[in-house]
């Protein structure tokens, strides 16, 4: 029998956590970041669909270009330009956002070139890049978004070298994992030091239209003069259902004309299928509607995420409250390990995900990411105590 350790390249030699594993239904899943499925279109995607077969016939059901369906491309420029004049062809249909993050990385990255990320950041991104054999390098994330003199200088550092890095990879709106937003002043600043220094951004935004206090500050995408390159990803998995698979990325035309190959070589197409019944729920009001639901009842689940741990406080933790999306950061207290913790957490009945798996560098055991779109808000109350109780009995061991 081939042992197939020796046969695996370099890139698949790590041992990476599945946070999308199937837990026991006594187990309250605040680790991975599931939709609440009371928001998925059901009824609504299948009538979408019987209408299109109708219309359309099995050439629905065809192969299609990589670059995905026109109309669809077309509203999404429409609704992400703002002010910048976009069209069908600043826009690539792909496979999710994490398909963007991965046809990104093929096209910009040689093994050994520099990224930039947050620290923390989303771990999607972060083995995306690794596999590609990318030098991440990191910048703290503070609750006001990235330390921009932080990165200021370590860009002047590596233009010294000639080493400046392909791109900056942000989620500048409720973050994944720590829930923070980056504030207009920062997002100004980001923008000028990468036009002095003449590197790309690459903002991801799966998140934006879930907004629980005040809608989302303008995009790097909306602010930019077009000084900066800017890559902008999305996907319909937060406001539709993730079983669509359907996700944009928004560039220069030249870059998205470039991508169409390599999306080609990825899966020679995404579904048609899936793609024109996103577009019939754009078109007949469906999204926005769910939208708003999507916004409602997430915003109840952050508040009863908040009241839960009011009621179970732990001395020496603290805990972010995001504006909108599905993720809050749990800061432990000092001397706790985050990856004991999740360990405990999970006999106790609740789990969560440890800070290690969201930083590039080692030695980052000092928090966690609490999911709350999925569990319903007893479920909440319920994780959050198991965690106290966990938690607690942590303390008494430092």
């Amino acid at each position: 029998m081939i042992q197939w350790n020796s046969f695996y390249a370099a890139r698949a030699q790590g041992d990476y956590q599945n946070l999308v594993s199937t837990l026991a239904d006594s187990i309250v899943q605040m680790a991975g970041g599931f939709p609440d499925e009371r928001v998925f279109p059901g009824a609504e995607a299948l009538e979408a669909m019987q209408s299109l077969y109708e219309q359309a016939g099995p050439a629905l059901m065809q192969y299609a270009g990589p670059i995905g369906y026109e109309p669809l491309r077309q509203w999404v420029a429409e609704r992400a330009g703002g002010s910048t004049a976009l069209s069908a062809d600043h826009v690539l249909l792909t496979h999710g956002a994490q398909q963007g993050i991965d046809l990104i990385a093929r096209m910009l990255l040689d093994p050994g070139d520099t990224v930039i990320v947050e620290a923390p950041t989303f771990h999607g991104a972060l083995w995306v890049f690794q596999s590609h054999g990318a030098r991440i390098l990191s910048v703290p994330l503070e609750q006001d978004g990235m330390d921009v003199s932080c990165l200021k200088q370590m860009l002047a550092d590596l233009a010294r070298t000639n080493q400046l890095p392909k791109f900056i990879y942000t989620i500048p709106t409720f973050h994944n994992p720590t829930g923070y937003t980056t504030s207009l002043e920062r997002r100004v600043a980001m923008l000028e030091i990468c036009s002095t220094f003449g590197v790309p951004i690459v903002e991801d935004l799966p998140y934006s239209d879930i907004w629980y206090d005040a809608p989302p500050l303008p995009s790097y995408l909306e602010l930019s003069d077009h000084s900066v390159s800017v890559i902008q990803l999305g996907t319909f998995s937060k406001t539709l259902c993730p079983a669509f698979r359907v996700g944009w990325m928004i560039g220069d035309e030249s870059f998205i004309a470039k991508t169409i190959h390599f999306k080609h070589i990825s899966d020679t197409c995404s579904s048609l299928l899936m793609q024109r019944t996103a577009h019939e729920l754009c078109s007949n009001g469906f999204l926005e509607r769910n939208v708003s639901k999507a916004r409602n009842l997430y915003r109840q689940k952050r508040d009863a995420l908040m009241e839960a741990l009011a009621r179970h406080p732990i001395e020496g933790a603290s805990c972010s409250r995001p504006g909108g999306g599905f993720f809050a950061w749990l800061t432990l207290p000092a001397g706790m390990s985050a990856t004991v913790l999740k360990k405990h957490a999970l006999e106790a009945g609740v789990a969560v995900a440890a800070s290690p798996m969201f930083y590039e560098e080692e030695g980052r055991d000092h928090a966690c990411r609490i999911t709350f779109s999925c569990p319903q808000a007893a479920e909440i109350e319920t994780g959050v105590g198991r965690l106290a109780t966990a938690m607690n009995r942590l303390i008494q061991q430092i």
